[in-house]
């Protein structure tokens, strides 16, 4: 694939929980998507010594970025966050809501302690950012909101509990309504849905075998990146998806095509997938 380089030229990119930790993740492969298409990459995380890590990588592949430090779930750190971002760099056009993290207990298992800390991160957090980064996006002229979901968010989570379900489908109905109340503002907000994404903690912490089983139930076969992602943010961050709002972009592979195991429904469906070249 060919990048316009210059379609961040001149531009600034806030990416949440985008530090390049132990674990790693999406929102340090968003970055440094963004970043190669020439944007200022504001990154946020917690820890500092992620965020440098993500900055660092962005700055020996040739781009520019910097620290903005705060918990997504503070409300005064957030607007002085993202104030200090905009008068830093002089401006702010896009915002990832991408900090987020995966409540894991069944409904009875789930205490309030857990209930309140996921939702309050996977969907108060973008409520947050996105509240007070609007002025800013409205002044850039052509703002952008781009919201991480899950596939969770249209069915069920697979990998996480009844809260995560609940934060990333939460997550969906804020991108819809803030798109419809922020369209004739000259901001777009949309959403990314990620299915399996081989990050660095999927694949520290998954076997072979268990690789093997997860993407057995995806159409593909595949899993995807987390550069595949920022790729998706990059496409929504254009001019050439300015009419692209309110939408939840699948990345899945198909996976929500089906109901149930991809490999499971071969099987009962009669269909050998050895035999069949189109596959």
């Amino acid at each position: 694939m060919v990048r316009n380089i210059d379609q961040g030229k001149g531009k600034v990119a806030l990416v949440t929980g985008a530090g390049n930790g132990a674990e790693g993740g999406i929102g340090a492969g968003i970055a440094r998507t963004l970043a190669a298409y020439g944007y200022h990459v504001a990154v946020n995380d917690l820890s500092a010594e992620s965020i440098a890590r993500t900055v660092a990588q962005i700055e020996e592949s040739g781009g520019t970025a910097s620290a903005a430090p705060f918990d997504v779930t503070r409300s005064e750190q957030v607007s002085d966050a993202v104030a200090r971002v905009a008068e830093q760099t002089g401006r702010l056009d896009v915002v990832v809501n991408n900090a987020g993290i995966v409540g894991v207990h069944s409904v009875a298992e789930t205490t309030d302690e857990e209930w309140n800390r996921v939702l309050g991160i996977n969907l108060t957090g973008p409520f947050f950012v996105s509240r007070a980064a609007l002025p800013h996006l409205i002044d850039a002229g052509m703002g952008r909101i781009v919201n991480i979901a899950s596939i969770a968010g249209i069915r069920i989570g697979g990998l996480g509990g009844a809260v995560y379900t609940a934060s990333k489908s939460g997550l969906l109905g804020f991108t819809r309504h803030l798109a419809a109340e922020v369209g004739t503002r000259g901001v777009t907000v949309n959403a990314v849905c990620p299915g399996l994404t081989l990050s660095p903690l999927i694949a520290d912490r998954t076997t072979p075998e268990t690789l093997a089983e997860l993407t057995a139930s995806v159409p593909t076969r595949t899993s995807g990146l987390p550069d595949d992602i920022g790729e998706v943010v990059a496409f929504l961050a254009s001019p050439q998806a300015h009419y692209i709002h309110g939408q939840a972009i699948v990345h899945d592979g198909g996976k929500t095509l089906l109901q149930g195991d991809f490999a499971g429904w071969l099987r009962t469906s009669g269909i050998d997938i050895a035999e069949r070249s189109d596959i």
